[in-house]
């Protein structure tokens, strides 16, 4: 069975390897929990991410997940930098 699944958004970021080569950031934003939450996010970090990151060619790719607002900066930053390498 195949799933289509539709980020909230897709960042492009300079972590501070310039412009020709950005992160490309998908970010979740999820205000209440869901049941697949744990299931998409653990799939996105386990497979997806790690997948195309290896394939080369698509750029350097990383997964954040944020549930409120007042955070959503940290949670940036932390995939970023956990990530972005």
């Amino acid at each position: 069975m195949s799933r289509i699944y539709i980020p909230d958004f897709i960042l492009q970021v300079d972590d501070g390897r310039g412009a020709e080569d950005l992160l490309n950031l998908i970010v979740e934003i999820r205000g209440r929990r869901r049941e697949n939450a744990n299931v998409k996010r653990n799939a996105m970090n386990a497979y997806w991410v790690p997948g195309v990151n290896n394939l080369g060619g698509f750029g350097r790719w990383a997964f954040a997940k944020t549930t409120e607002a007042g955070t959503m900066g940290e949670a940036l930053d932390a995939a970023i930098k956990r990530r972005g390498r």
